[in-house]
């Protein structure tokens, strides 16, 4: 199990949890593959965490106003976002853009389950959180613990060294 979907890619993982990002690769590699949501566990909607790209005008911009007519009728446009879905097979936030999008199509699919996931917290403590979910899924995986006993373990764990137990 790695982030990357290395294991997958190799033929050592027969699914990998990754998002749009590996698409490239994996069409590169000219590995065949399927996007669905992740399985319902006890009978409730599973909710993976999603991830965002906002662009923002600071205030250090050196022309305030031709950067903020960029932003407005550039980067808001729904070309530059078709632009944007096709180059990284991401779900438009635009809502023209989002309303040509192929439900089949690999940016589709995405934003199908996109649409119940949460958005990602944009903080450090969440590299802990990849640790523990991932060295709870190898547990699983290799057999050396059960999959609800794996998720309860890195939930404490987390807890613990995250200051909250």
């Amino acid at each position: 199990n790695t982030y990357d979907g290395s294991n997958f890619t190799n033929g050592k993982a027969p699914y990998s949890v990754v998002g749009p990002w590996s698409i490239a690769g994996l069409d590169k590699a000219g590995i065949k593959y399927q996007i669905s949501s992740i399985p319902s566990i006890n009978g409730g909607t599973a909710r993976a965490f999603s991830g965002v790209t906002a662009v923002y005008l600071n205030r250090f911009a050196k022309n305030k106003f031709l950067a903020k007519q960029y932003l407005v009728e550039v980067v808001q446009s729904a070309a530059f976002s078709k632009a944007i879905t096709t180059a990284n097979n991401s779900y438009p936030a635009n809502i023209e853009a989002a309303s040509s999008i192929d439900p089949n199509s690999v940016a589709g699919k995405f934003g199908a389950y996109g649409a119940v996931c949460i958005p990602m917290p944009n903080v450090s403590e969440m590299n802990q959180v990849w640790t523990y979910w991932n060295n709870s899924f190898a547990d699983w995986a290799s057999g050396k613990a059960k999959f609800g006993a794996a998720m309860e373990s890195a939930s404490k764990n987390l807890n613990k060294a995250l200051g909250n137990s």
